[in-house]
């Protein structure tokens, strides 16, 4: 006597089959896709971001074979600054802004503080001496009143 096989018998035959069959395939793309392309690694471009937390940012810049961090304390009004060479992390600089977000407009010159074009930036005390000089009389050209 010849028996066939159920329908159960077939349908798990079939879903064996086909699990199989897709399990073949997604092994297959993930074999053949290039490196840069593969959705679980990190590539540079993703790496290069921002990323912020209630107070703070954090951006990243690629420089020659390490990487530069810049962490932004917005509540102590800080930045610094961080090189990473291989397992390495080295704090490069660190400066207070508190003074340096209060320049508007850095084009006018105050006796011999200048700001614009300086090839190793401003320092702190540069940055106050400057406000100190302009400051007043930003403020008072916003506050002035226009004649009717």
């Amino acid at each position: 006597m010849n028996e066939s096989p159920t329908f159960l018998n077939r349908a798990a035959h079939w879903t064996r089959f086909t699990l199989i069959a897709a399990i073949a395939v997604v092994m297959g793309l993930i074999l053949t896709t290039p490196r840069n392309e593969y959705p679980l690694t990190m590539s540079r471009a993703q790496a290069n971001a921002i990323g912020a937390a209630p107070g703070y940012l954090l951006t990243s810049l690629p420089q020659g074979t390490g990487t530069q961090f810049y962490l932004v304390d917005t509540t102590k009004q800080i930045i610094c600054v961080y090189n990473i060479t291989g397992d390495k992390l080295r704090l490069e600089a660190a400066r207070k802004f508190d003074t340096d977000s209060d320049i508007k407009d850095t084009s006018i010159s105050v006796g011999k503080v200048q700001i614009e074009g300086k090839a190793n930036g401003v320092s702190k005390d540069d940055a106050k001496i400057y406000w100190d000089e302009v400051g007043p009389k930003i403020e008072e050209l916003l506050n002035k009143k226009p004649k009717k």
